[in-house]
Parts: C-alpha cells; structure tokens; sequence
C-alpha cells in the first residue's frame, strides 16, 4: 500500500510540475514574440516546399546552400503555415512539443539522483529549471529551428541507455531502440550525428565481450534510422545530383553542381587548440559569436565540467554523503551521463562550435549540475547552491535581452507576404544577389517560376565555368528573367533605380553575361512584420542600438537581359584577372582562413570581393588595397596592396595582422 500512495504521489508531483513547465515555456515564447529568424527566411520553408512540389527541374540552390539539407524535420512547419494557421496556434504547436525535451530531462534526473536523496523532489525540479534556463534552448523554444525537436530523440536514447547502463546484462532490444533514435536523430539532422559518436565512446569502456553484442545492437539501430530519416532524401540528392549529402562532402561525390570541396561551417573554428579550452569560459561573456550568432551567455557547461572535476578528485566524500553505500546505481548512471556529455562537448568544440548543434548537451547540463550537486554537498547545502545557480543563470538571462533572432509581433500569419500581381500572373526566373536567398517567399509567386541564389553564400561562377543547370535556366527564361536583392533607402527615385545602384548590380550581373534593362524599373516585394520588444526584456529596451539590427523586409525586382553593360565591356576583363592572382595569393598564405580556395570574384561599382562558403569570410578590394572583412563585422582590415601580393614574397603568411582581424580569436 504505501509503494502504491508513492508511486502516486510521485505522479501527482511530476504531473503538476509537468504543468508548470509547460506554463512557463508557452509564457516566455509568448513574451519573446515570432521569431522570423534568417534561416526561416532563408530555408526552413523552402526545403518542405522542394520535396513536396519537387521543384529540382525549376530551381537551383533556390533555398541557398542549406536548402538542400533534409527537410522532413520543417514539414509540419511548412503546412501549418501554408494553411494559413494564426502564428499563436502554430507557435503553441511547437512549444509544446519542443516541452517535450524538459518532461525527457525531469526523466533522466530521475535516473542520476539515489531514490533515497534527501529533498529529491526539489533537486529534479532545480534540475529542470536549468536545463529550461538553456539560452539556446530558449532562443528556439515555439521557433522554427529544428534542433529543439530532433534533441528529442537524442534524450530519449540517452534514457534508454541510462536505464539500462547500470545493468550487469543489457539489453539487446532496449540498445537497438535506443540506436534507432539517435540514428532518426542524424538522419533528420546530420550535425547529431556526434550524439551518437559520443554515446558509444561513453559506453566503450564498459564493453565486454558480453556486452559487444548490445553496442552493436546500438550501431545497427543508429544505422538503421539514419536510413530511415535520410535515405530517401538521398536517393533524391543522388537522382539529381550524384551526391546523396549534396552539396555536403562533394570532395568525394564530385557532382558537376557544385564546387568539388567539403562544405564545412568554419565561422567557430577559427582558433587554435587554447582557444577550445577556453570555450566553457568564453561562453560566460555577453557578446556574439563566441558559440551563437546572438548573446547567448551560459554558465552551465562550466559548472557541470567543474563539479565532474571536483567529484573526480574528492569523490569519495561525495559519495558516502549523498549516495551512500545503497545507491551503486545511480553512481554509475551518473557517470555515464557525465562522460557522455564531456565526450559530445569535446565533439562539438572541434566539429563546428555552433551553439544550436549541442542542444541536447544544454538540456542534459541542468539534471547533471542537479545530479553532481546532490553528490558533493549535504541536501540542504546542495539546495542552496542550485538556487544560487538558477538565480545566476536567470541574472545572465535578463541581461542578454530577447534571445530570438529576429522577434516579431505575434500577427495572425506566420509570414505575411506582398508580391505584385504583375510577378503572380505569368512564371520569371528570378536570380537572387545576396547572402539571404528569400525562398520564403517563392509559394507567393507563379508555381512556374524559377528560382537560383546566384550571388550568395555559394557564388556560382560565371562564363566558361557556369554551371549546366543555371545555364539552362538562363535560356529557357531568356527575356523572363527578374534580379531580386535587397532594397533600401535612396535605391529608387520615381520608381527608377538610382544610377549607382544599377552600376553596382551591373557589376555583378556581368559576370553571368546579364545586365538591367535599360528603363531600370523595378517592383517591391515585402515581407511585413513588426519588430517586437517589451517589458520583459528591460536591458534590452534600453539599448538604442536594438533599431540596427532589425533587417530589410522590402526587396527590389527588377528587369534584366542578357549583355553586359557597355562599360564593363570597354574595361575588359584584365584587371579582374589581376584581381584573382591576388585572392589566390591571399589563399594560399592563409588557407584556414579562407576556405574554399579559388571561388568566383565579383565585380562592383567600387572594387571586386570574393566570399568563402566555409569560413564566411570575405576578400576585398578597391583596386589599391587589399582587405579582410570577417564575417560577423562591418569592418574591413588592410592587409596589404595588390602590389605587395603579387610580389615573390606576399606581406603575411597567416601572422597575427589576419588572424586578429577575425572576432572569435582572442
């Protein structure tokens, strides 16, 4: 009778906490707004929409180079917002299944803490709070970004795992399942894939022969739902590409539509081997691109680090205090759970260091710090310390301001969208100049239009080396062909485009044998919303620079033909040949730095630039000087003339006057 009244007690308490998590995960979405983040814009609707419709013999790289990565993860988006859904319902939708990961964290907290624990009930709910107070996980919550929603198969195979772990006979069955959704993990996302790397690490060193029969269970299981989450996208990337991870590893694949080098995202990577020891500290300041392309600030991995450490060095106090000698189980459960999370850490901190990549490890921080708190001090003590945590935690919160990207009132469409009639009538080829491709807006135009990011984060090359698939668009819309870019103040006069703007889109359009029409009229395309802000985010508010970072939502349309402006012609093509000896040159004195070599340069009114997909760095020049501008920056950084880089001994070989220019080496 009384295991009875436990067990119901026990339901009672995690439903009602269940309830309150849930309340405050839909309060802070509601309180943080829409998010119409870049990658939204960018791909997470076009990719549903590819599949769907398959729209591969009308675009090329419509959705940019994400667009091509699986999107069965953003189909229920995709529907929901095509439906016409009111953005609350659609964000109420997500929340709660992104609330998913905390029910998954309150579960495994159960495992690492001894049944017998002293205030057990609260340490499993402070551990829940902190895996909620994720700014990550916040940032995301009832958004469009996937990693909120693949974490979910992550935890819930780490929980497999966990249960079984401390068993002297696993379960074959129960290792299979739980490789199954680490591998439907990877497959929706391939950047889990080190989840699944890092729980098998974590497991080898218990691994007998016995047990080699459950950890190949595991593989096999992984295995099995990477094929089934991924296999038929890349039977479909293989049909038209020859690369079923297209435009991933194409250094191997080798298709002809894309560059034959490893596409890599290098934007954190860019230190040495002390900058990654430094990272759990570097993740404490308040400022961009440390981990996240917005202030994300988190203690947390620093703590769980420190305690493991300690616990290592002065376990056998720990122990006898919050384990005793009856808890064995939980003991090793723990241990597990730590080394898995500093195995996945280290795998993420050498893989790609974007914050997004390790949700599961910000979910899984808050039980562990629970866990490790329980271990190390009496219950008492232990208690205190979490609330000092949480209370810290909820401090750099407050501070960091509104975690979304892009925060937007909550109008009643997810994506509000104003294309001319002119545009929705008959079917163009709209060629996309800049690092944003705006396929969100591609279900708003002709369904027979044609779409291709040609100027963007991948720069397609021009001439002799155009790719087939934009050449055959190109002819197929010859005279049906619009430029799409983003539009600003002063780009227009009278409905005209403004002479040094044409000069400067010219420019660029010269390099794929097109040119403005000559009237140089052009349409507006909008995507309205609202920026959002208000008295929750108090540090914020008070920050006038908060205007600045609100994008464009008008884009330009304009007309163009094949030709090139008779200027550019009567220059010749002599100095951009000059031009790219000089990249080259950069390049190869700096390879880390600007990677891949030898892409397409572009022309513009005031000089050339060469962008690099997997360093998102940038090379400049007037026709003087040579410049470096990173990625996260508005500033450029002089590294030497055209002259100097031409000379048989170029001013840098990667010396501190590059490398400093880039904002994530300190």
């Amino acid at each position: 009778m009384a295991a009875v009244q436990k067990a119901r007690a026990d339901l009672a308490v995690g439903a009602a906490a269940g309830a309150f998590f849930l309340l405050a995960s839909a309060l802070w979405c509601f309180a943080s707004g829409k998010d119409l983040n870049f990658d939204l814009i960018n791909y997470h609707l076009y990719g549903p929409q590819l599949l769907l419709e398959g729209r591969f013999d009308k675009d090329y790289f419509g959705g940019g180079l994400a667009g091509y990565l699986n999107p069965l993860i953003h189909v229920p988006l995709y529907l929901m917002v095509r439906a016409g859904w009111h953005s609350l319902v659609i964000a109420g939708v997500l929340c709660f299944v992104h609330s998913l990961n905390l029910l998954l964290a309150w579960k495994i907290g159960d495992r690492l803490l001894p049944a017998s624990q002293p205030s057990r009930r609260w340490y499993l709910f402070c551990g829940v709070l902190l895996a909620l107070s994720s700014p990550i996980f916040l940032a995301e919550l009832g958004s469009s970004f996937a990693e909120a929603l693949t974490s979910i198969p992550v935890l819930a195979g780490l929980l497999l795992l966990l249960d079984e772990y401390a068993k002297d006979d696993w379960d074959r069955r129960r290792f299979a399942a739980a490789g199954l959704l680490l591998g439907l993990a990877t497959g929706l996302k391939l950047a889990n894939g080190l989840f699944a790397v890092g729980a098998t690490l974590a497991l080898l060193p218990m691994v007998d022969r016995k047990r080699g029969f459950a950890l190949s269970a595991l593989v096999l299981g992984g295995l099995a739902g990477g094929l089934l989450a991924h296999g038929h996208w890349s039977f479909i990337l293989w049909r038209e590409f020859g690369n079923p991870l297209f435009p991933m590893a194409n250094n191997l694949f080798r298709s002809e539509d894309f560059p034959q080098a490893m596409f890599h995202d290098l934007r954190y990577l860019q230190g040495d081997v002390a900058d990654s020891l430094m990272l759990p500290f570097r993740m404490l300041e308040h400022r961009t691109t440390i981990y996240s392309e917005g202030v994300a600030p988190d203690s947390r991995p620093l703590i769980v680090l420190v305690l493991a450490a300690v616990s290592l060095l002065f376990g056998h106090r720990g122990r006898r205090r919050a384990l005793g000698t009856s808890a064995p189980d939980a003991s090793r459960r723990l241990g597990f759970a730590t080394a898995f999370f500093v195995a996945c850490f280290v795998l993420w901190a050498v893989s790609s260091r974007i914050g997004r990549y390790a949700m599961p490890l910000w979910l899984l921080a808050g039980p562990l710090i629970a866990a490790w708190t329980a271990r190390l001090f009496t219950a008492g003590r232990g208690l205190l310390v979490l609330a000092a945590v949480c209370l810290a935690q909820g401090v750099q919160l407050y501070y960091a301001g509104n975690l979304r990207y892009t925060p937007a009132h909550w109008d009643s469409k997810w994506l509000d969208v104003r294309v001319p009639e002119t545009l929705r009538r008959s079917p163009f080829l709209f060629i996309v100049l800049g690092q944003q491709s705006w396929s969100a807006i591609i279900p708003y135009f002709h369904p027979d239009s044609s779409f291709s990011n040609v100027v963007g984060q991948y720069v397609m090359p021009g001439g002799e080396r155009m790719p087939r698939r934009l050449r055959s668009l190109l002819e197929r819309f010859n005279g049906r062909t619009r430029v799409i870019f983003d539009y600003r103040e002063a780009h227009l006069k009278n409905g005209v485009l403004t002479e040094n703007i044409a000069t400067d889109v010219n420019a660029v359009l010269s390099t794929y044998e097109l040119q403005l029409e000559p009237e140089r009229r052009c349409d507006l395309v909008e995507i309205r919303f609202h920026h959002f802000q208000n008295w929750v985010f108090s540090a914020e508010n008070r920050a006038p620079e908060v205007a600045g970072r609100i994008p464009r939502n008008q884009l330009l349309v304009c007309g163009v033909r094949a030709g090139r402006s008779a200027d550019l012609v009567a220059e010749g093509d002599a100095e951009t040949k000059r031009v790219d000896r000089v990249f080259a040159a950069v390049e190869k004195a700096c390879p880390g730095l600007f990677s891949p070599s030898g892409g397409q340069t572009v022309r513009g009114r005031k000089g050339w630039e060469r962008f690099y997909f997997n360093s998102v760095n940038r090379l400049m020049t007037d026709g003087n000087a040579v410049y470096l501008r990173p990625f996260s920056s508005f500033g450029a950084v002089n590294i030497g003339s055209l002259e100097q880089w031409l000379a048989d001994t170029p001013p840098h070989h990667c010396e501190p006057a590059i490398v400093n220019a880039n904002p994530f080496i300190s």
